[in-house]
């Protein structure tokens, strides 16, 4: 069983969260919309990746964090949401 079939639940909390996180936060800090949330697994574990169209640039960027370990989850799913949201913003916070 994949990591993604063994936390179903929790992922679909989390992607419900941080959605509602970085939209509001894009939309606040008028960076730009979220175009695409992805989840993908490797042997490192379960990856989200935030694609975001920034404003007046036309090239999308990408933020890209593990949230479930082959351990499982570090955090509940609401915790991770929101540290994930904030290190998108932060992170767009030093894009050129």
């Amino acid at each position: 069983m994949s990591l993604q079939e063994r936390y179903a639940e929790w992922l679909d909390e989390f992607d419900s969260d941080v959605r509602v996180g970085i939209t509001e936060s894009l939309q606040q800090g008028e960076y730009g919309t979220l175009k695409a949330l992805i989840f993908r697994e490797d042997e490192r574990g379960v990856w989200v990746e935030a694609e975001i169209q920034r404003r007046g640039n036309d090239t999308p960027w990408t933020c890209r964090r593990v949230v479930i370990t082959p351990q499982g989850p570090l955090d509940s799913a609401l915790l991770a949401s929101t540290i994930f949201s904030s290190a998108v913003i932060e992170d767009l916070d030093t894009q050129p």
